[in-house]
């Protein structure tokens, strides 16, 4: 089962596929093992960064290489044909791809078996696991293979997915890994003209959604610069791509073992290997030229570079810890819910009060107006107790919801409603200026598209900590919970505190 309300929704995907440092969100990944043996490969990242994008997506990358594996001649899978891996089914955790193959059986003579392969993706490590259909795009090739499905990155730093080929045949199963499940490279070929090698490959990458962009201001003052010049940055970037291994020296002799004797060389395919693509990325100083020039000397026109003012320094995503100096609610005035249904998904509940807060005018909420070309959109962040971003929720602006616009405009502030829960679960919002002491925001979430943690949540070392942002204001609004929550505070199903 896949945990995405609208199976038939294309992904908004601004990039991608890219290896791992070349996305916004950077970080980098490294590869242990090989697919095809026992144990497969693992594939960690790290050093990720989820507020840089609305969405951070992994898993196939179908436009450089033929997803698939072969067990027949030399050259690998064949583009356009059986060996190609094709989408077989998802869980929460996993997709798997499948294909066929051939095989000669040395132990019955030389005969060709008929080979079902198949590519087992799982995300093991690093948040709650989401996978989500792509919906078309990116796109599946004939030539090289299925993606249709993604792991979708909602928390953390990092995250870890291995990858096993795997093979079954008439005289040997159940599926596991292909070498030596099917193909033995242990044993010989029979005659001379007979080269078989298992080649798999697989090819891994990342695709995202960018950030919604705010126009910002900018006031130009008359300072003295030197010109602007551009500084390029090298960016390591790591390739997730599984490449062949060096081939095993065929034996030119016969062995009479009980185990299937597919071919004589194995070449896996599926060892992944980093590869450094430095980039550049240029960092321009703008500048401005001032109109006037007083007098007419035989010194050079002096070039001033605009100052932009500090007055709208909009976040709009979720830092990689908690950002101090947001605004506070009254001490034990708010709240903050979960409650997880294990097995059911569809009743995951997440609540958040903020209230009788810090002084909070209508302007500091911007302005989400579905007339608006850019409105304003929102995050909630969520940290547990080792300032690790656990939960980051989207609130997009504008936008229309069950034929009606998702916003609307109240006396006190503006009020949000989406019963569908795309993209992130949240369904309801209202944001209430006022003085001090009369402030109050109010957020519940709920469904399949809430993404909810372990449970309970970690209160050690730190407290855990909730934030809101916006994205064309410098406004942010946090709540701390030190105290153990309410009831029972083991529980894995139901966490609630309030405030400090």
């Amino acid at each position: 089962m896949v945990c995405m309300a609208s199976m038939a929704s294309a992904l908004t995907i601004s990039g991608g596929p890219a290896y791992s440092g070349s996305s916004p969100a950077g970080g980098s990944c490294s590869v242990s093992g090989t697919p095809c043996l026992a144990g497969g490969a693992t594939v960690t990242c790290t050093g990720l960064n989820l507020g840089a994008v609305r969405f951070l997506y992994f898993g196939i990358r179908n436009d450089q290489f033929v997803q698939g594996d072969s067990e027949t001649g030399t050259t690998g899978p064949t583009a356009s044909s059986n060996n190609v891996f094709r989408i077989s089914s998802t869980t929460t955790s996993s997709i798997t791809y499948t294909g066929t193959t051939s095989v000669t059986n040395n132990l019955a003579g030389g005969a060709v078996r008929n080979v079902s392969t198949q590519l087992a993706l799982k995300q093991t490590a690093g948040g709650v696991p989401n996978v989500v259909a792509t919906g078309g795009n990116p796109a599946n090739s004939a030539a090289n293979g299925d993606i249709a499905n993604l792991f979708r990155l909602d928390s953390g730093t990092s995250f870890t997915v291995t990858v096993d080929v795997n093979a079954a045949d008439v005289d040997f199963g159940p599926a596991d890994n292909s070498c030596p499940t099917v193909f033995d490279p242990s044993h010989p070929n029979i005659g001379a003209a007979v080269t078989n090698q298992d080649r798999s490959h697989v090819d891994l990458g990342f695709y995202w959604e960018a950030l919604p962009t705010a126009t910002p201001t900018s006031t130009a003052t008359n300072t003295p610069t030197v010109t602007p010049t551009s500084t390029p940055t090298s960016t390591p970037t790591v390739t997730g791509t599984i490449t062949d291994t060096p081939t095993i020296t065929e034996t030119p002799t016969i062995t009479e073992t009980p185990t299937e004797t597919p071919t004589g060389t194995a070449t896996d395919t599926p060892t992944v290997t980093p590869t450094e693509t430095p980039t550049e990325t240029p960092t321009d100083t703008p500048t401005s030229t001032p109109t006037e020039t007083p007098t007419i000397t035989e010194t050079p026109t002096i070039t001033v570079t605009p100052t932009p003012t500090s007055t709208n320094t909009p976040l709009g995503i979720c830092p990689a810890t908690p950002l101090p100096g947001c605004k506070a609610p009254g001490v034990g005035k708010g709240s903050f819910s979960l409650f997880k249904k294990v097995g059911d998904p569809s009743r995951y509940k997440l609540g958040w009060k903020w209230g009788r807060g810090a002084d909070t005018a209508i302007s500091d909420f911007g302005d989400p107006d579905p007339t608006m070309t850019l409105g304003t959109a929102y995050r909630l962040c969520v940290y547990d107790g080792g300032d690790n971003l656990i939960m980051n929720l989207s609130i997009p602006a504008a936008g229309t919801c069950l034929g009606k616009p998702c916003w609307k405009a109240t006396r006190s502030g503006f009020k949000y409603k989406n019963l569908s829960g795309l993209p992130n679960g949240v369904t309801n919002m209202a944001l209430g200026a006022g003085l001090a002491g009369k402030a109050k925001i109010a957020l519940k979430a709920k469904g399949v598209n809430l993404l909810l943690p372990t449970l309970p949540l970690t209160q050690s070392p730190n407290p855990v900590v909730v934030q809101l942002f916006n994205t064309t204001t410098s406004a942010c609004w946090s709540a701390i919970y030190t105290s153990p929550p309410g009831g029972d505070p083991t529980s894995t199903i139901k966490w609630k505190d309030k405030n400090d």
